[in-house]
């Protein structure tokens, strides 16, 4: 089956006028850095026709509501004990309410060189993550999921609404055994929602092996151990886990420039490929910008 061959047809409503829009599947990603969600697809909701709209023209994008990555990432090197975890498929678990489904209609067909045969209409029933309103329907429905345990979690909910951002959970706590309450506690919280925590990570060596025997993590849970050769991130930067440092894995970004070509394309492309929300590398990037300039 040809998974590019998925092409997504969307009707929406905007003063009384039906508009015809797209979201295309532009191609496939493929990481090989990653130890799950290796292959995905990526689409496009803001795909349009000549004269027409796009399906994230006609959408509020809503309030943002997740933390600073700044922030966060400061707060995460506050505490000796610091653990992460990532909500599995997060998106894919917010079900679509019924009347809203025809605006994600698709045609699908397995055989495009067959113009005889018709293509299969389908309706997404869960949200896609390219549509611009949905990392706001995401935190909402985790922030108002939340707020029903505030009676019985305080600490843990509060601890949940300052440190999730999208599908990552990033904390750390003073001590071994708050650290191991707050990530049983969340994974109560979220099995209740029907999401499932997994990718626990930690620099504790203590914490982890406690994970793993009273049986917090397992099966596709279990994944506690980096995979060999592959670097572990915290919303984007590498994290050793055994030093508790932060450091920037650069084999892509060299591996890229192995094959460059002396354009300015080629340099614009290497400048967005560094990923630096602290500022670590601002003194090695400003002699890069300023390459820029004079080019």
């Amino acid at each position: 089956m040809n998974f590019l061959t998925l092409l997504l047809t969307v009707c929406y409503k905007v003063s009384n006028r039906r508009l015809n829009t797209k979201i295309n599947v532009i191609g496939e990603v493929v990481r090989n850095d990653r130890s799950s969600s290796k292959f995905r697809l990526v689409f496009d909701a803001s795909s349009y026709d000549v004269g027409e709209v796009s399906l994230n023209d006609c959408l509020h994008i809503g309030p943002n509501l997740y933390p600073d990555i700044f922030d966060l990432l400061l707060r995460f090197r506050l505490y000796p004990i610091a653990f992460t975890a990532d909500i599995k498929q997060a998106f894919l678990q917010i079900e679509v309410d019924e009347k809203d489904r025809d605006v994600s209609r698709f045609l699908f067909t397995d055989d495009p060189t067959n113009e005889s045969k018709s293509p299969q209409i389908y309706r997404f029933t869960r949200v896609l993550f390219v549509v611009n309103s949905n990392p706001f329907m995401l935190n909402a429905t985790i922030k108002h999921h939340l707020r029903k345990y505030q009676g019985f979690y305080p600490e843990t909910s509060e601890f949940l609404n300052n440190c999730i951002y999208v599908d990552d959970i990033i904390g750390g706590h003073q001590n071994t055994e708050d650290a191991y309450r707050t990530s049983t506690e969340c994974m109560h919280i979220f099995k209740e929602a029907g999401m499932t925590l997994y990718k626990w990570q930690t620099n504790s060596d203590e914490l982890q092996k406690l994970w793993l025997k009273e049986d917090v993590v397992s099966g596709d849970s279990s994944q506690v151990v980096e995979p060999s050769g592959l670097p572990f991130k915290v919303l984007g930067v590498s994290w050793n886990k055994g030093e508790d440092s932060l450091y920037f894995d650069v084999q892509n970004l060299m591996t890229f420039l192995s094959g460059r070509v002396n354009s300015k394309r080629c340099l614009l492309q290497a400048i967005g490929r560094i990923f630096d929300p602290v500022g670590f590398l601002g003194p090695f990037v400003l002699r890069v910008k300023l390459l820029m300039q004079k080019i």
